[in-house]
């Protein structure tokens, strides 16, 4: 007697919802936006913009994080800048010579 071996099921990726009520005018842009940038339905266009928003929002953060950091080290190194090294001060006589 032949058995049936289970099919592997394919697994769906997670997702969640997300409601909104919005102002029926704004739907009507919403429509136009996702019909000129050829989406084939205003979900696939709200999902696409939310994404490039929510990405430009963290990026921007990051970076004024990171600018703020860095503009510390920036400020104590120029307060205290480093003594130059033997290869940087053979760099710069390398350059005068050059340039003369």
């Amino acid at each position: 007697m032949a058995t049936l071996a289970a099919k592997p099921r394919s697994r769906a990726p997670s997702t969640a919802r997300l409601e909104a009520r919005i102002p029926r005018d704004f739907k009507k842009t919403l429509e136009q936006a996702a019909a000129v940038t050829g989406h084939p339905t205003v979900t696939s266009f709200v999902l696409f913009a939310l994404q490039a928003s929510a990405r430009r929002v963290i990026e921007e953060h990051q970076q004024a994080k990171l600018s703020a950091e860095e503009s510390t080290h920036f400020v104590k190194a120029l307060l205290a800048p480093a003594a130059p090294t033997a290869a940087l001060r053979g760099a710069l006589k390398r350059y005068r010579e050059a340039s003369a």
